[in-house]
């Protein structure tokens, strides 16, 4: 069984700016989105939290290999959980939604975090994604996100190595997709249309027809920020 615990919140971004005052566009905020955590349990024991068998950062291989299942199909997961062209506005360097594919234990940088306890630093008790919107269906979303933990599992994919806790480095202009979560929706439906996995899971023909629906999208492209504002508080 999951256990997650849900935050939603309404619009995600409507400034291109960003919150840091070292940062050269400082005037207004990062926008806001949804956190989502997530946690293994059988028989009512987190089974995500190492126990007795040997574990390098407090994750039992369960987890591990759950988490590392989510960052494969991360950018195919986007198509549900970051479904509107606004939804991406959040993925910047050094926003608290970090634009790459990795995690690390309590940074919140990253798009995946793995969470302590206060005053645990070597237990890990759940791990938190930060690429889901308030205008995502919670259900689906979360629905993707089990799926492809699921393939993790069923692989026994190694998770890979964390990065430091406010401590990495990432060149910003390095536009490599392998190592990039989508850039904009157009990318999050390249990917999905891809991946073989999700397609078997949700069936090819619900795939399509939620890609259908989430290519309405952009043809609100060319809208400016107005409108397109006007738009996302009209109709979510």
């Amino acid at each position: 069984m999951v256990h997650n615990n849900l935050i939603l919140w309404p619009i995600c971004r409507y400034y291109n700016d960003n919150v840091y005052p070292w940062l050269d566009a400082y005037t207004e905020d990062v926008g806001s989105g949804s956190h989502l955590h997530i946690s293994l349990s059988k028989n009512g024991e987190n089974v995500f939290t190492a126990s007795e068998e040997p574990n390098r950062y407090g994750i039992s291989k369960i987890g591990e290999s759950f988490m590392a299942g989510v960052l494969d199909h991360l950018r195919s997961i986007c198509v549900f959980t970051m479904p509107i062209l606004n939804s991406y506005q959040r993925q910047m360097f050094k926003s608290l939604n970090s634009y790459y594919l990795c995690w690390g234990i309590e940074c919140k940088e990253l798009v995946v975090r793995a969470c302590c306890p206060p005053g645990a630093a070597d237990i890990v008790t759940n791990f938190e994604i930060t690429t889901f919107d308030g205008t995502a269906n919670p259900h689906l979303g979360l629905a993707c996100i089990i799926i492809a933990g699921i393939n993790g599992l069923r692989r026994r994919l190694p998770i890979p190595e964390p990065v430091e806790p406010n401590a990495y480095v990432f060149d910003y202009n390095d536009y490599n997709d392998d190592i990039r979560v989508p850039g904009d929706l157009r990318d999050s439906i390249i990917h999905i249309d891809s991946d073989e996995w999700f397609k078997d899971m949700l069936g090819e023909n619900f795939v399509e027809t939620s890609g259908g629906v989430v290519r309405e999208e952009l043809g609100h492209r060319q809208c400016d920020r107005e409108k397109i504002y006007a738009y996302i508080v009209f109709n979510y």
